[in-house]
């Protein structure tokens, strides 16, 4: 057996590396908020309750001290732009 082994066989048991549970625990945060994001979903499916919980938090701040300034954009921010469009 070769130490570069991710799964390895000691007698009959198995034993997992520490890079293989980080997975499985990553998958399973992923999976728990893959679920959450459909729950949400259902319960809004227009997003008509997120888009007056922003009106209201944009309504909130009074003067925007930023607003109608230009800022610099990054690829990804750029790219979402233009998906938008």
């Amino acid at each position: 057996m070769t130490s570069n082994r991710r799964i390895g066989i000691i007698g009959e048991r198995r034993y997992a590396s520490a890079d293989d549970q980080k997975s499985h625990h990553l998958e399973a945060d992923l999976e728990a908020t893959l679920e959450s994001l459909r729950a949400y979903r259902k319960s809004d499916p227009n997003f008509e309750r997120a888009i007056a919980d922003y009106v209201d938090a944009e309504a909130s701040l009074g003067e925007d001290p930023a607003e109608g300034q230009a800022v610099d954009l990054g690829p990804a921010q750029t790219r979402m732009i233009e998906l938008l469009k």
